[in-house]
């Protein structure tokens, strides 16, 4: 969790029954979210940390333009209150950085976690951070990351950090993030990454629409783990909440796509991704 802007806003959202314009009035009001809100909210302040951290991390540099980044500001309450009530699931801004076989993948976006997951309980303009290490397994680090002090408190620290680089003859001679200008990194490509989803359909109330998500979805290759209706008072409509296992990002956007392009659908697909 690395903006406590959008943080607070989807505790707002979570706690209090706030639509996003309101809970962001509140983060504005309160000193966490600036006038344009654009870089946090949109999950581009996360993207360029978690590049930094990744780079750390892994020994190389990953780029911005590596980092996948979808924001919160089309976040519907009604999703938050959804995954909570009939799966159990919070929502938070995360980014995510993970390597395998040798590929990086890097995203930033909302994700659902499950109730026990240690990152629910941060809340408003906190921030944590977990990682996993070879020899030290699970690290969290949790603190303000919003806020008039904590800001001034971070800005403060570089300068002093910087100051004594200056001071001591080394500005500019030794790397401030520590890693190998020459270590290529492979990305993997969003498309490849896998999760499970959540994907909320809004459709006509007719029969058989059901089985024709389903079989879009089955034949291309997601499988199905829940099904949830939730009660519409919008005359001939209906809406369709699937939770998936886990599956490949291209197949469930693909399918997707399919899904949306049917004429029984009134609206584009929701899709927000789980993590377990």
């Amino acid at each position: 969790i690395l903006n406590g802007t959008t943080n607070f806003i989807l505790t707002r959202m979570a706690n209090q029954g706030l639509s996003f314009a309101n809970a962001l009035k509140q983060a504005q009001s309160a000193g966490f979210a600036e006038a344009d809100p654009t870089f946090d909210i949109e999950g581009i302040d996360a993207a360029h940390k978690l590049a930094i951290l990744a780079s750390i991390a892994f020994g190389g540099w990953v780029k911005i333009s590596d980092v996948y980044c979808e924001g919160i500001s089309k976040i519907n309450l009604m999703d938050v209150q959804i995954a909570n009530q009939e799966f159990g699931y919070g929502l938070k801004l995360l980014g995510i950085a993970k390597e395998k076989d040798g590929k990086v993948e890097a995203r930033v976006h909302p994700t659902f976690l499950p109730k026990d997951h240690p990152f629910l309980p941060v809340k408003d303009e906190y921030n944590a951070i977990s990682i996993v290490g070879d020899a030290v397994d699970d690290v969290m680090f949790y603190g303000k990351g919003a806020g008039q002090m904590a800001a001034a408190s971070a800005v403060v620290s570089d300068v002093i950090f910087l100051s004594r680089h200056v001071a001591e003859g080394t500005a500019g001679k030794l790397p401030y993030v520590t890693y190998d200008k020459k270590h290529k990194i492979k990305i993997l490509r969003h498309s490849e990454i896998k999760s499970k989803y959540y994907l909320r359909f809004s459709t006509l109330d007719q029969r058989g629409v059901l089985a024709k998500i389903s079989g879009i979805l089955g034949k291309g290759g997601v499988s199905i783990s829940a099904v949830y209706q939730p009660q519409n008072h919008i005359k001939n409509s209906a809406g369709i909440v699937i939770v998936t296992h886990e599956a490949q990002e291209g197949r469930v956007q693909k399918a997707v796509r399919q899904i949306d392009k049917l004429a029984v659908v009134k609206a584009k697909t929701v899709l927000i991704r789980i993590e377990e």
